[in-house]
């Protein structure tokens, strides 16, 4: 959201060099230029690194500008070195990508060959709600709590509660959503209101 405005912008509007907001937030803190010759800044340019950290197998730029368009290390022996993943990542079974272990059995493709969405059989247990999308499974208490646990929001749709206290309602008043979800990049509301 705007400073001093009701605007909502989407997080990829902050820092493309185009202003959005009226008083020009979303471009603000925005680097132009690394402060220390021969570092690599980050193409969302929210931040800069070290040039040896460019193409090592590991994003360390929010945006994973740092790891795009590089070239694979050949070794003497003409074989490649295996990609290491940073802690809480896991190697795609082509060997050629990281994708991090809270997108695996999603829902959601991340691998280029689909290895994160394989063998992904999952059964819920007693007093556990299983997300619309993908395979994961959270616990009961932690649906309806204004917090979204499953990527795709499904433990927060469709929680009614009482007029007074719903701040936002969509989809002709059948729904209402969390306070949370208003203004936050994503379309909730089949009409996009929660994003007007």
């Amino acid at each position: 959201m705007c400073r001093g405005s009701t605007l909502c912008i989407s997080q990829t509007q902050l820092c493309d060099t185009l202003r959005d907001c009226p008083d020009g937030f979303d471009e603000e803190s925005c680097i132009t230029k690394c402060p220390n010759r021969g570092e690599f800044r980050c193409k969302d340019r929210r931040k800069c690194i070290e040039r040896s950290l460019v193409c090592d197998g590991r994003s360390h730029c929010q945006d994973g500008s740092d790891e795009v368009g590089c070239q694979t290390i050949a070794a003497p022996t003409s074989q490649t070195l295996p990609l290491k993943c940073r802690m809480g990542s896991r190697l795609c079974k082509d060997g050629k990508e990281c994708v991090l272990h809270s997108h695996v059995c999603d829902g959601e493709v991340d691998c280029k060959d689909g290895s994160d969405e394989q063998d992904c059989e999952l059964l819920c247990k007693a007093g556990q709600f299983q997300c619309a999308h993908g395979k994961k499974c959270i616990d009961q208490q932690q649906v309806c709590d204004g917090k979204a646990q499953c990527q795709d929001r499904s433990d927060e749709m469709d929680c009614f509660k009482p007029t007074k206290s719903c701040r936002h309602r969509c989809d002709n008043n059948s729904r209402c959503i969390p306070e949370t979800f208003l203004c936050d990049g994503e379309r909730d509301c089949a009409d996009g209101s929660d994003e007007e």
